[in-house]
């Protein structure tokens, strides 16, 4: 009953009312992945985008992958509408990765860090995509910032080493 009046509220674009019947509910059933996405997607509907992006970032972190997809489709939803909230590029393209769409991943990392440059565990983590891809020299440049900014440490300066020499075996074979 709680899914039909919460369905029916958000075909009538009643945000806040969904939201009313929704949040009791998910205190008592917080395993309803289904009406807890419901919940973030009335959240975003209804001009509370900050509760949608920090409940959906929660979700990622626990989501199967089952409704991991759909969780990425509703980060997707709100990104298409809402500027400046670049946490949930981050959150989402993590999200990304754990499906494997390291394409998708990728573009997120660079976005979230057009915003927040000085993310070094973010700047990292799109390194280790694009070397996985293959394109060492991109993940070459995605750390030399660290080191121009010198806020790499020996481990990132180690990796930027076997990426310069990847990058450069592979500019040298082709």
């Amino acid at each position: 009953l709680v899914a039909f009046r919460a369905q029916l509220l958000d075909s009538i674009e009643d945000h806040a009312r969904a939201i009313e019947v929704l949040e009791p509910y998910l205190q008592s059933h917080s395993d309803d992945a289904v009406r807890r996405l419901l919940l973030l997607r009335q959240y975003s509907l209804g001009h509370r985008i900050q509760d949608a992006v920090v409940g959906l970032r929660a979700f990622f972190e626990e989501a199967s992958r089952r409704d991991l997809e759909a969780g990425v489709a509703l980060g997707e939803e709100i990104l298409s509408r809402e500027r400046g909230y670049d946490v949930l590029s981050l959150a989402l393209g993590r999200a990304k990765r754990r499906l494997g769409d390291m394409s998708g991943a990728a573009k997120l990392l660079r976005d979230y860090l057009q915003s927040e440059p000085e993310d070094t565990e973010a700047r990292v983590e799109l390194a280790r995509i694009l070397e996985g891809e293959g394109l060492h020299a991109e993940a070459y440049e995605v750390l030399e910032v660290l080191v121009r900014e010198g806020s790499g440490n020996t481990a990132e300066l180690e990796r930027m080493a076997t990426l310069a020499l990847a990058a450069n075996r592979l500019a040298d074979s082709a």
